[in-house]
Order: C-alpha cells, then structure tokens, then sequence
C-alpha cells in the first residue's frame, strides 16, 4: 500500500490498529529462553504468529510487526546486532502469512533507543533509525508508526530518517515522560509542528498513564492539528495483586474512552501495555469502519 492510497483510506474511515505485544508475549510465558522480544521472530516465530493472529481475529486494520526495538543500537545489548536484517525481514513475513488475502495494512514498529548508553549524540541515534528504517522498506512494510518517544529531539531523529529512507506512509506516537507533561501546550505545539514540517502522516499519544489522561490530550491535540490523529492508550498502570501485575482499567472502561477520542477527531485507534485481544475486539465492535470525523483547524 502506497502513501496515497493510506491517506485516502484514512480520510473515509476509522482504522482499529491492534493491541500490546511484550505484555500479551509475558502473559503467555513467551518471553523464556528469550533476551529480546525481537528475538522471538526468529527463534520462536509461531510464538509472535499466536499473537499476531490473534489481532487479526480481533478486527484490526493495522498489524504492528514485531520490530519495535529492531534497531542496531538496541541490538547491541543482547549480542544480536548482526541478526537485524532477519528479525525485520522475519517480522513483516509472518505478519503477511498470518494476514493471507485479507485487506490488512502492516506498519513497521519504530520506537526508542535503549537510556542504558545515556544520551546518545543525534547522528548515532539517526543512524540507528536510518538501518531500521531501510530494512522495513527493503522487505515492504507498508507505513511504520513510530511510536513511544518521549523525547522531541529521538523524534526528530527518527521522524527524519524514516522520511529519507521509506517511501510509505510515516504516523508519530510519543508516550509522557511523566503525568501530565505533554498538558503544556509549548510542547505540544512543538511536537506538532515537527511532525508536520517532517512529513508525518498522522500524529498521535500511545502508552503512558490511564486512556482518560491520554484522550484529555488528544482533545488539545486535535485543536492544534488538521492531521489524523492516533489514539493507542494503555490500559492504565500495573499493580501488584498477588504478586502479579495487573492493569486495572477495563474493557468498558477501555472502549469509552476511546469513544470520547473519537468524538474529539481520533480516527486511528489501538491499545498499548497491559491490552489484549478482548479491548481490540471490544473497540472494533464500536469503531470500525465508521466514518472519520471532520475538525475545523
């Protein structure tokens, strides 16, 4: 799928991406004998093909490939740097075999670099997201989500080498660093015009606290852009029951809010840490399909 032909399906109607990954890989105990969840793809791919199709039975549009940390730098630290071509390449295969003739989009996942190296200078981190983003254009993705960035600076430097390196449709996603932090309109407005002025086809919040904080920002979000908005929320923070971790906000919960988003002008929806297949399905019973809102920017 080309750019134009996302945009324009984009413009006619809501679009259900799917739901979290490393949580439903740990509720599954799929994470053992693993280093990276990356890893998964080549090691264990009918692992990530569980999940995978388990979206797609879900009714999601969009399926993330399993790439989010697929990056040389992030690599690095588990000693597979010299196996992301495979991981990539693996990630969109399975993906494909898994979807079969059904008319479903799969994005490559971009997301953060690793804090453990501290600040990395802009050329390293831009390297690193211009290797990731090559591979997903060499084995066709057809757009990437970069998602989970805290950083306006990370953004920059992957929203950039995305842009030069991957012919398809590029979506922004940052996640709050902290409670409220992204509420400052400085830096929400910074936020869209970088994504603007860089090409971004859609922009977005996934992650971070509670989906009710996360669509109090799209209302503002939605204000200050005329671009389609994504709206990937967690289903809020874990905690401990039992010496298990869970997430405490329902799927009902999960589903009004995401409602609400879409009465601001959200037309792309999913769900982050701690959702299952059960939101997705939940969302898509409520969204799919219908009509993308018009805003007045």
């Amino acid at each position: 799928m080309d750019k134009k032909e996302f945009l324009n399906l984009l413009s006619q109607k809501v679009l259900i991406a799917d739901g979290a990954y490393a949580t439903e890989l740990q509720r599954k105990n799929y994470l053992i004998d693993i280093k990276t969840p990356e890893e998964i793809n080549i090691k264990y791919p009918q692992r990530i093909c569980d999940i995978y199709c388990s979206y797609i039975d879900a009714g999601s549009d969009i399926i993330l490939a399993n790439t989010f940390g697929a990056n040389p730098i992030n690599l690095l630290r588990f000693g597979l740097e010299n196996k992301i071509e495979p991981i990539i390449c693996v990630a969109i295969s399975l993906a494909r075999k898994c979807i079969g003739k059904r008319n479903i989009i799969v994005a490559g996942d971009i997301s953060s670099l690793p804090k453990s190296f501290g600040r990395l200078a802009f050329k390293d981190s831009y390297n690193a997201f211009c290797a990731q983003a090559k591979l997903l254009e060499k084995f066709k993705a057809d757009i990437i989500i970069i998602e989970t960035i805290t950083d306006l600076k990370e953004l920059k430097a992957a929203l950039i080498a995305a842009c030069e390196n991957f012919s398809g449709a590029i979506l922004v996603s940052m996640a709050f660093a902290k409670k409220g932090g992204m509420l400052d309109l400085k830096v929400m407005k910074n936020y869209i015009a970088l994504s603007e002025s860089l090409g971004a086809c859609a922009i977005g919040f996934n992650c971070s606290f509670s989906p009710a904080d996360l669509c109090d920002h799209v209302k503002i979000l939605a204000q200050n852009t005329s671009l389609p908005i994504l709206f990937k929320p967690n289903a809020g923070l874990p905690v401990l029951i039992d010496q298990k971790l869970v997430f405490p906000v329902s799927i009902a919960e999960f589903v009004e809010e995401s409602l609400r988003a879409y009465s601001y002008g959200a037309n792309i929806f999913g769900g982050c840490c701690g959702t299952r297949p059960e939101y997705i399905k939940a969302i898509a019973g409520k969204l799919k399909n219908k009509k993308a809102l018009s805003r007045k920017n």
